[in-house]
């Protein structure tokens, strides 16, 4: 089954094998730059290093976000106190912040490297790249909620009877879709989902807005498609 997943995102296998020599590239660019010797360093050790640094040396976490985070996945922690899993969370909100940063550097690579594919290959790969529910949802011409989980997962069965309603009040103005990563697991990856549930919100040109992980209220996500463009 992965393997027909990965036939039909090639374009997405392609992208994987391309990154790593191109953010070597500029992590050896960054180490002359800053005057350290990339010579006797890994290749991995030098992009570790490098990928580090790209995250703002200020990144926090608030008391609010990571109060905010912990309310809304409460039933996964069970009785455990706030203060007791506070480093935890605070932990990992932190990683997500960085890792955020090293995504949109890395979708910002091709501003500046000059990068050549195949067009004939790339417009038949893009056909089969399209064939799915979230690249359809983005090409509807209207805003889209995309909720990436799975049962069993407490806040995803949360989630669920919210989506259902909300796919019927607002049929026909947006999409709200979910999907199961237990069996989209390369479209997962390709929308970079590492945590369930994970919603992502998309403009009417299909442009990502806003994403958000772990239990989403009702209202918190309403104010999310008004800001989508859902009226």
């Amino acid at each position: 089954e992965i393997q027909n997943q990965l036939q039909k995102n090639a374009f997405y296998v392609l992208e994987q094998v391309a990154t790593r020599p191109l953010i070597l590239q500029e992590a050896k660019k960054w180490a002359d730059q800053s005057g350290q010797n990339s010579k006797s360093a890994t290749d991995d050790a030098l992009l570790q290093k490098f990928l580090e640094s790209i995250a703002p040396a200020n990144l926090r976490v608030s008391e609010e976000e990571a109060k905010t985070f912990y309310d809304q996945n409460q039933e996964a922690f069970g009785e455990t106190p706030y203060d007791t899993v506070k480093p935890q969370v605070d932990e990992f909100l932190l990683s997500q912040k960085k890792q955020n940063a090293i995504n949109t550097y890395i979708g910002s690579l091709s501003e500046h490297l000059p990068v050549e594919v195949s067009a004939d290959w790339t417009k038949q790969q893009s056909i089969l790249t399209l064939e799915n529910p979230v690249d359809q949802a983005r090409r509807s011409g209207k805003p889209a909620m995309i909720d990436f989980g799975a049962s069993g997962c407490i806040p995803c069965d949360m989630m669920a009877p919210i989506l259902k309603e909300l796919a019927t009040t607002y049929s026909g103005k947006c999409s709200v879709l979910f999907i199961d990563v237990r069996n989209e697991q390369v479209l997962a990856a390709r929308y970079g989902i590492s945590v369930i549930p994970t919603q992502l919100f998309f403009d009417p040109s299909g442009k990502e807005i806003s994403r958000h992980t772990g239990f989403f209220p009702r209202d918190q996500i309403l104010e999310q498609l008004a800001t989508a463009g859902v009226k």
